[in-house]
């Protein structure tokens, strides 16, 4: 996975831990500052790549980001983010995305 692509799935753990549900693809946008089409393209390549993120359509048109249940029961964020900021040495905490 590319650095940018991790940075996205990581961006995509943290918001819906803070926010306690899933999120939209405007949200994830907003924080990474790009638009919902660039949040479209690294979600199809990711899940491509077989990360954990599901997507859930509600009413037939509202779509949310959430990660795999069984993926986030893991409690890998903690490495996960170390994993992270060996790639990006300035990088020292997830909220600082």
């Amino acid at each position: 996975m590319a650095k940018k692509e991790f940075l996205f799935f990581l961006t995509v753990y943290q918001l819906e831990e803070d926010i306690g549900q899933p999120i939209t693809y405007a949200r994830v946008a907003d924080h990474l500052k790009i638009t919902e089409g660039g949040v479209r393209t690294y979600l199809h390549n990711i899940v491509k790549k077989g990360a954990p993120i599901e997507k859930i359509k509600l009413n037939n048109k509202f779509v949310v980001l959430t990660i795999n249940k069984e993926f986030r029961e893991l409690k890998l964020k903690p490495r996960l983010i170390d994993l992270y900021t060996h790639l990006n040495s300035e990088q020292t905490r997830l909220t600082d995305i």
